[in-house]
């Protein structure tokens, strides 16, 4: 497509039509028709990831179509259904972004505020960029996503965007952002399960606010690909005198990763010095009474990250 960009390159990408034209001209899906579409895409497509931009009333053949994708998509291991939580205003996410398994997806402006129209409520996982407009009958004008226009809505052009391109709102347009997530993800781990990458996207995301309006914050998709690294020096604080060795363990990140060892002459961060040590074994002499501050700094891909530990000669 020209003039687009997508978040997950080298996917395939299949549309299902569940909108159809009813009495008066407007537009409108039953639930049987968004039920059989989860199943049409799980059983005809064998997909891996499925967005749903859209709410509905509870509705048991909808809840029983996802549970089959949980189950049975992937050979077992699950679909990864990706679902916005609403733009009601509401303090509670709608159906069925409320369902188990479900990557509940509400919406943040340009600056980072909750948009509010995006509902509130338990079971919200992240949040992503969206429109700052709210329910104004069009979300042509704002700062929302820019899209490919799929309409002959001439009132939508001429606003910062060529023609043909209109900016999408709403925690659906929130949400497919979280489901290309959720295909990197599984390009570069295609064995987790549903849940698993639900998970990860939730875990690795970045902190942004009441858990009851971001749920665990806003996605961080290289963290969600690659997980969040973790540092950690192994040994105990007090020692005995002579040569002690400290090992530094890394875990998450990209490979190869990079270890430096820093040392200060006391518990004192400010006089650290760069020992110029590279790999994740650092040894050091000390003499009874002796204390140390040892650093291991690791770098894996665009994460810096240290931990340190004391040594203290007994």
């Amino acid at each position: 497509m020209i003039g687009a960009a997508g978040l997950a390159p080298g996917v395939s990408v299949y549309a299902l039509k569940t909108f159809q034209a009813t009495f008066g001209g407007n537009t409108g899906a039953t639930n049987m028709n968004s039920a059989n579409a989860i199943d049409f895409a799980r059983y005809n497509y064998n997909v891996d990831v499925i967005n749903n931009s859209w709410s509905t009333t509870t509705d048991n053949a909808i809840i029983s179509a996802l549970s089959r994708a949980r189950t049975l998509g992937r050979s077992g291991k699950g679909i990864v259904v990706v679902q916005s939580v609403g733009n009601d205003f509401a303090n509670s996410i709608a159906f069925p972004s409320n369902q188990p398994d479900v990557v509940a997806v509400g919406a943040i402006t340009s600056v980072g505020d909750r948009s509010p129209y995006s509902n509130k409520g338990t079971g919200i996982s992240v949040v992503a960029p969206s429109s700052i407009v709210a329910n104004s009958g069009t979300y042509c004008s704002g700062d929302g996503v820019p899209t490919a226009s799929v309409t002959s809505n001439s009132s939508c052009y001429g606003q910062g965007l060529a023609a043909g391109y209109v900016r999408f709102g709403g925690t659906s347009a929130a949400a497919p952002q979280v489901a290309a997530v959720a295909a990197m993800v599984l390009a570069r781990n295609p064995n987790l399960t549903s849940t698993q990458v639900r998970d990860r996207i939730r875990a690795n995301a970045d902190s942004w606010g009441p858990v009851n309006e971001v749920g665990y914050g806003k996605v961080n998709a290289y963290l969600a690909v690659v997980g969040r690294l973790a540092v950690a020096i192994s040994g105990n604080t007090l020692v005995q005198p002579g040569v002690v060795t400290r090992t530094c363990s890394a875990s998450g990140g990209e490979d190869p990763k990079s270890f430096r060892w820093y040392l200060s002459y006391s518990s004192d961060e400010a006089s650290l010095f760069d020992t110029g040590v590279t790999s994740q074994a650092f040894s050091q002499t000390i003499n009874s009474g002796e204390s140390f501050l040892t650093r291991c700094v690791v770098t894996s891909g665009l994460q810096v990250v240290y931990a340190q530990k004391a040594m203290i000669a007994q």
